[in-house]
């Protein structure tokens, strides 16, 4: 129920998010065509020219229009079908790229990558390991997501699939343009890298105890991660003020959040559980993640119009003395505050074009919601 909450909350918040900026656009058109609108002159949002008279729409008109609607979009299983394609496009350009027949010629095609080697890709030395779309490689060893060279990996097979739809390499396919988009495509091989990094592991015989303890360990971490987002979008869709950086927080998944661990054993109840904040993450985007962990204590201890919830209260974590996470994963599209401007310039020009950094200006500050 709570994460139908938040999708509905998510929801709404891009639809005001949106509107606004249609909003905006609409009223810069206007300022350029110099009142052309208004007057209906042949500007950009003219009404329609019928050959009943001028400006005027009929009924039939309007008929027609939801004809041509309901022709243009695809049924429940015809959007179904589009999709399948799509998926097996990416899959099969991925496994064309590294040269698939089989897992286990790739788990001795694609050795775990050396530290050394990774730290040469790091340094961009001479020898440095390279990955390109006549060269390409992964590294299905290491996470796919933290792993800087499978992030360039993701970069490359973004950029060549794009490259190849432009030029019409699909077009027998029938997909949609709209299909072909940077999200799209990366967010359909991270779903397929889970796959494809598990059946390399099989065929590396890796599944040992101490591996399944230390993929255990791992798991509790990304839940606990995964707690922390979902707490911080309920409380945004607790205040509609926030719609717009609910917008944003959407964008966030659970690995973009910064890991926790206790403090200690002590008397302490409930425990302190200190963090160590992402490099990539601004000093505007820490304060306003510490204000919303600390609006979802105070609303779990005193929450409005019902009992509180059963069960261990929300943790109390604690910034840490340490150097931030260099090797966090930084998420995509956010504005500039969001992001460490001192980490952004240490970036690679390849880095940062992915990172798909949005111009926009935006107020972090948590004013809005004090206000409320």
């Amino acid at each position: 129920m709570d994460n139908l909450r938040i999708q509905m909350g998510v929801q709404k918040a891009f639809s005001v998010v949106e509107k606004r900026r249609a909003g905006k656009r609409h009223t810069q058109v206007q300022e350029q065509s110099g009142g052309d609108v208004a007057s209906g002159s042949g500007g950009v949002g003219t009404s329609r020219q019928t050959g009943k008279g001028k400006g005027h729409a009929t009924a039939a008109d309007d008929d027609e229009d939801e004809a041509d609607i309901s022709k243009g979009e695809p049924s429940g299983e015809q959007e179904k079908e589009i999709v399948n394609r799509f998926l097996k496009l990416i899959r099969d350009e991925f496994y064309a790229l590294i040269g698939w027949k089989s897992w286990s010629q790739v788990a001795k095609k694609f050795p775990r990558m050396m530290d050394d080697e990774l730290a040469k890709f790091k340094a961009e030395t001479m020898d440095a390991p390279v990955c390109t779309t006549k060269q390409f490689r992964v590294c299905l060893s290491r996470g796919w997501k933290k792993c800087s060279f499978n992030r360039h990996a993701r970069w490359v097979f973004v950029a060549y699939i794009l490259t190849k739809s432009k030029n019409g390499h699909y077009a027998h396919l029938s997909l949609p343009d709209d299909y072909f988009t940077k999200e799209n495509i990366g967010q359909t091989l991270d779903s397929h890298m889970e796959y494809a990094r598990e059946r390399w592991r099989r065929c590396n015989s890796v599944d040992t105890v101490r591996q399944h303890e230390a993929e255990l360990k791992k798991k509790s971490v990304n839940s606990r991660k995964a707690t922390l987002l979902n707490s911080r979008l309920k409380t945004c869709t607790r205040h509609p003020e926030l719609a717009d950086h609910l917008f944003y927080l959407a964008k966030m998944e659970a690995v973009h959040m910064s890991a926790d661990e206790s403090g200690g054993e002590g008397a302490q109840h409930p425990p302190v559980y200190h963090y160590t904040p992402p490099a990539w993450q601004s000093e505007q985007l820490r304060l306003f993640f510490e204000e919303l962990d600390q609006q979802y204590r105070e609303h779990w201890l005193r929450p409005s119009g019902r009992r509180r919830s059963a069960g261990n209260p929300p943790r109390v974590r604690v910034r840490s003395a340490k150097d931030a996470d260099f090797e966090a994963v930084a998420p995509r599209g956010l504005p500039r505050c969001f992001y460490n401007q001192e980490w952004v310039v240490r970036l690679k020009p390849w880095q940062v074009s992915d990172l798909d950094i949005d111009d926009v200006d935006f107020d972090l500050a948590m004013h809005a919601m004090d206000a409320a």
